[in-house]
């Protein structure tokens, strides 16, 4: 995608907010997800999900969710996914990196992604994901409307 506009001599300021806007268009290219710009912040959308990275906030169903920082991680991974397994071992490792270099366990992947699913409503019967478990495997983010 470009983005064109007519921008008139003396106009600086205007012309590099065209061209941050046009990189930052270029690297969500790159990254595969689609981009939309909400003020200046990035908002990536990944299987029906809005992501706003700066503020950690999502909105599913028309819904916004203020999430910690693991939980914001765990749930881009899980909506990335697009409805595939998420593994133990790629759980653990996104909680790891908000540990200070102390391992995680598979009970605390365990925990977090109880604490996802409780603060998401990702149990209800209203709501449009459901967030279910393989045993000893991982995760994966099913959307209701994908399975009728």
């Amino acid at each position: 995608m470009k983005v064109f506009a007519f921008v008139s001599e003396g106009q600086e300021e205007e012309k590099n907010m065209l061209e941050n806007i046009q990189s930052i268009i270029e690297h969500a290219g790159s990254t595969g997800n689609l981009l939309m710009t909400h003020g200046f912040e990035p908002v990536t959308e990944a299987f029906g999900i809005r992501f706003y990275p700066a503020r950690r906030k999502v909105i599913m169903d028309g819904i916004q969710y203020t999430l910690t920082r693991s939980q914001f991680h765990l749930l881009h991974l899980l909506a990335a996914y697009e409805g595939q397994l998420v593994s133990h071992s790629e759980i653990i490792q996104i909680i790891d990196k908000e540990r200070d270099g102390k391992p995680a366990t598979l009970t605390e992947s365990s925990n977090y992604m109880r604490n996802l699913r409780k603060k998401l409503c990702l149990d209800s019967e209203t709501s449009r994901y459901i967030l279910k478990s393989v045993k000893r495997r991982g995760y994966l983010l099913i959307d209701r409307q994908e399975m009728n």
